[in-house]
């Protein structure tokens, strides 16, 4: 496990970096409204990898890895396959589907609602009914949807704020988190209350990205070894 744990961390990281480098040439190209949503996703992705890593303990990490990895997973069931009419008619697509499903048997535990068991149901009770050809997509649907919870991503960001030094800027990043939120999924075009060509509204998104770059140079030892950090103020 912390093989994967570390390619995981690896993957994540040049998510962030390749991110960052994007939004830096779109700033100096004045694509204020593209560097925003690029930074809104590596914002997101920071806090996954801050949501794994930040554990003084391997153990720990591991437990968070194996969590995101059932959500992903569950995610990919549901997103990918159950919810796409006809996606699961053709051979190609049904084993890759049991491929994740095999995947999701292995972590699908951790994220399991133990409110919602019944007596004689558990977590390999359903990957059984979740890997039955006669039981239709909508049931297997319920499954997932009934049985198990997604860490809720509001635990991925809590994880990374509480990372972010306590400044004048706090606020800013909760502003922005709101801003690109309403933007990405609710249809909700909220950037006109911050004009993104605003001087103030660009400096705190360069800003932004320093807390950001920052956060991944302390996040990796002079070996480069992942380990825990807390970000430094900048000025």
């Amino acid at each position: 496990m912390l093989t994967m744990l570390n390619q995981t961390l690896d993957t994540l990281g040049k998510r962030i970096t390749d991110a960052i480098e994007t939004c830096e040439s779109l700033i100096k190209d004045k694509r204020y409204y593209d560097a925003f949503e690029i930074i809104g996703h590596a914002f997101e992705t920071c806090s996954i990898l801050c949501y794994i890593k930040d554990c003084k303990e391997d153990s720990d990490r591991i437990e968070r890895l194996s969590k995101y990895l059932a959500s992903s997973y569950h995610y990919v069931l549901l997103k990918k396959y159950l919810e796409i009419p006809g996606s699961m008619e053709d051979e190609d697509s049904k084993t890759a589907y049991s491929g994740i499903l095999l995947l999701f048997s292995i972590f699908g535990s951790l994220i399991i609602e133990d409110s919602k068991i019944k007596e004689g149901e558990s977590h390999d009770s359903f990957i059984k009914q979740l890997a039955e050809d006669d039981i239709t997509n909508e049931d297997k649907k319920k499954i997932l949807n009934k049985k198990y919870k997604q860490i809720p991503v509001q635990d991925y960001i809590d994880c990374f704020k509480a990372e972010l030094v306590k400044s004048d800027s706090q606020k800013w990043f909760n502003d922005f988190y709101i801003d690109y939120c309403c933007h990405k999924h609710c249809n909700y075009n909220n950037l006109t209350i911050h004009n993104l060509e605003n001087d103030v509204y660009v400096r705190n998104m360069e800003h932004f990205i320093k807390y950001i770059k920052k956060y991944m140079e302390d996040s990796k030892n002079k070996n480069g070894i992942w380990r825990h950090v807390s970000v430094n103020p900048i000025n």
